[in-house]
């Protein structure tokens, strides 16, 4: 416990004392006065000087008491993403010291409880929140017990160094000072650290640093980055359980983690807190890699840090390169029914309607009976008054007791190792508040996103509003589940106001579940038209012929079921207006416009794909389409879609996405949840692996796309200047 210092003041004479009888006394007893008065005086000003400095950022710590707060990742924050707030408080006295933790903004003076903290004499201690503060742009953290502030520091939110859609984030951790640098290639990248390839090769990497206790404890966080490098001096010991779960989830939903092979114990540990089993090595991309759902651990075997040798390094970062953005979270993101449908809230807006207007009716209707007696009068206005109150109650009562109206939509991708399932929640009150949802599934959890705005899918006038995939989870303030004793149920509350709508994300995993078995064969074209390859801004047209067989084992139909093949081209649109010979009074300069490209999809159509039964399927990658256009060919009845992009420009990929009639992990739990789901729609995404997408195809993708390049290159050196 902290120790305070007393103060005694002097005490005033006794009523039974006579001043009189002692010369002077009553001099000195009003001086003495005087001086007690000038020290209340000095210490209520010291009181107020030291409130006034508890706003100073820069203000002198408890001695002994010294904490690191780090927000974000190595100086970058996302705000529209869920942020960690990492802490590391180390007690050098002799003392206990406990206190509240928070953070508040000076703009509002909004301040968020980050929770009581003891910390042990001679000791350290971690501590991490992860909280939603899209709208904030400062940030102070403040330490303090019984109103004094024993260590206070100004949090940088906006720090200039934004997360960029262009580049691929790795996080580094390594508890000492060392900095991991990238090799820096031909294109440039010094002075960043970053590892900046040609176009079509994937996209440039920023390493970003990182110590051990600013790992969070939920995957959310680390959804903004693609990949984590563990060094070569990291022991299990340095994460804690929630920690490694964190890491073990994220890995399913996506993410790629970097190992040194000599870790086996950090192996081994990986494999393990997986909710997914994790596949037998494979060398991919010249390393060891173990796939895991969507993500992989990945092993590597020379040093991080050496004069001479880079290879290790230039591998990494190559091989993060190529690592996509857009996960399952994008698309779910990009994902929506076409309309809201909200029964109860409407029945009981509805009822509300029919009081109100009622008892004004019978209200109003006093007034035509003046000719009454003031007795009859004050009988009617009483019953009116008494049945209005009654019906208030009730109907307080009913909405209270009122389940909300939910709609939910959900992606199941089958990964290595067995299924993981994403749902979007939207929820709206029925006139009720403070209300719970609860969800089931192995490895359940369950989120509510800070923004109270549900975009839909509706038209103004003739105006679409354009969707924004996002590669990570929106902002939430982690709750935990208020169902501790169950593993495969996760229960939150959904603060909502009366009719108001909100939005909370689900996950779980199936592991062990077999998705499609697939095997695909393309026969290359027997020739190719030297015009197509030399004319710019042309869509190539290509007469070669993919074969696709797939045989289902899940448990379930696949409905309207379809190979979508992708891959990447220079924009037609950008080349057009750029690299084309200008119209009257142009003036375009197309050395200093960067090379865009665009997606281009080709479809097969399986219709249903049952369990065992196999289905083969023939696409000609010549009916092409842009990935904007992609939903509208996936039913127009059963709402729009937006479905992955390749990893990279210049990658290709082959895909199965299809629909399914019930969610086969996630449900909502009815019993424990104040909401009625009306409304749902679940989809199905397998990526083809990219050692069974035919070589024939990539090399001769790769091949288009670098007489696309040196094309626009060399209309780039003969455009007039």
């Amino acid at each position: 416990m902290i120790s305070t210092s007393r103060f005694e003041f002097p005490s005033p004479p006794s009523s039974g004392e006579k001043v009189a009888d002692r010369p002077d006394e009553g001099r000195l007893s009003g001086m003495r006065w005087m001086v007690v008065a000038a020290l209340l005086l000095c210490l209520t000003c010291s009181t107020l000087n030291a409130q006034g400095q508890t706003d100073d950022p820069q203000q002198a710590d408890f001695p002994g008491l010294d904490i690191q707060a780090v927000p974000g990742w190595d100086g970058y924050v996302d705000l529209a993403a869920p942020v960690p707030f990492s802490f590391l408080i180390s007690n050098f006295s002799q003392d206990t010291i406990e206190g509240e933790l928070t953070l508040t903004n000076p703009e509002d003076d909004r301040t968020l409880s980050l929770g009581e903290i003891f910390i042990g004499p001679n000791s350290v201690r971690r501590f991490s929140s992860i909280q939603a503060v899209p709208d904030w742009y400062q940030c102070i953290a403040r330490f303090s017990h019984d109103g004094r502030v024993l260590w206070q520091r100004e949090l940088a939110l906006t720090t200039g160094k934004d997360f960029s859609e262009d580049l691929n984030y790795l996080l580094f951790v390594d508890d000492g000072t060392r900095q991991l640098q990238l090799p820096i290639s031909e294109n440039g990248g010094g002075g960043t650290g970053r590892l900046v390839l040609e176009v079509g090769y994937g996209r440039a990497v920023q390493p970003l640093g990182v110590k051990t206790w600013q790992i969070p404890q939920h995957p959310g966080p680390l959804t903004v980055a693609q990949a984590i490098v563990f060094s070569e001096t990291t022991k299990v010991d340095m994460l804690n359980d929630a920690q490694w779960d964190a890491v073990g989830k994220w890995i399913c939903l996506g993410g790629t983690v970097f190992v040194h092979d000599k870790s086996t114990e950090l192996i081994e540990r990986l494999k393990k807190v997986t909710p997914l089993a994790a596949q037998p090595e494979i060398l991919f991309q010249e390393l060891t890699t173990h796939r895991c759902g969507t993500g992989s651990i990945r092993e590597y075997a020379g040093p991080l840090f050496s004069a001479t040798d880079v290879t290790t390094p230039w591998q990494i970062g190559e091989s993060a390169s190529r690592l996509s953005r857009y996960t399952t979270m994008s698309m779910l993101e990009s994902t929506d029914l076409t309309y809201w449908e909200s029964r109860n809230s409407e029945i009981n807006r509805m009822w509300v309607v029919t009081v109100f207007v009622v008892y004004t009716l019978l209200s109003s209707s006093a007034i035509l009976l003046f000719r009454l007696s003031r007795r009859n009068i004050t009988i009617f206005t009483s019953v009116v008054v008494g049945l209005t109150c009654v019906a208030a109650v009730v109907l307080g009562g009913v909405l209270r007791t009122s389940r909300g109206d939910l709609r939910w939509v959900t992606i199941t991708s089958a990964g290595s190792g067995g299924l993981l399932q994403l749902g979007k929640i939207d929820v709206q009150s029925a006139g009720g508040r403070n209300t719970q949802m609860t969800v089931n599934g192995r490895d359940a959890d369950l989120q509510l996103s800070e923004s109270d705005d549900i975009r839909t899918d509706y038209y103004y006038g003739y105006y679409y509003q354009p969707r924004i995939t996002k590669p990570h989870f929106p902002s939430f303030t982690w709750q935990a589940s208020q169902l501790e004793d169950q593993a495969d149920a996760y229960q939150v509350n959904v603060p909502i106001n009366p009719w108001g709508r909100r939005r909370l994300y689900a996950t779980a995993y199936q592991p062990l579940e077999r998705g499609v078995d697939i095997e695909v064969t393309y026969s290359l074209p027997e020739t190719l038209p030297p015009e197509q390859a030399a004319q710019l801004g042309a869509t190539y047209g290509l007469n070669g012929t993919f074969r696709v067989k797939a045989t289902s084992h899940l448990p379930f139909d696949l409905e309207n079921c379809r190979l979508i093949i992708a891959r990447t081209q220079v924009s037609s649109d950008v080349q057009a207006t750029t690299y084309s010979t200008p119209f009257p009074g142009a003036n375009p300069s197309p050395q200093n416009v960067d090379i865009q490209m665009e997606q281009v999809n080709s479809l097969g159509d399986f219709g249903r794909l049952s369990p065992s039964i196999p289905v083969t399927v023939e696409s000609a990658p010549g009916t092409h389409m842009t990935t904007e256009t992609l939903g509208a060919q996936m039913g127009q009845n059963t709402g729009e879609a937006v479905f992955p992009k390749v990893a990279h420009d210049g990658a290709t990929s082959v895909w199965i996405v299809a629909q399914i009639s019930k969610s086969p992990i996630l449900s909502i739990d009815q019993q424990r949840s104040d909401f009625e789901s009306l409304q749902e729609q679940h989809w199905y995404v397998q990526e083809v692996l990219p050692e069974q997408v035919p070589q024939e195809w990539r090399d001769l993708t790769e091949r288009l796309l670098k007489e696309q390049l040196a094309a626009v290159a060399a209309a780039k050196i003969d455009q007039p200047r």
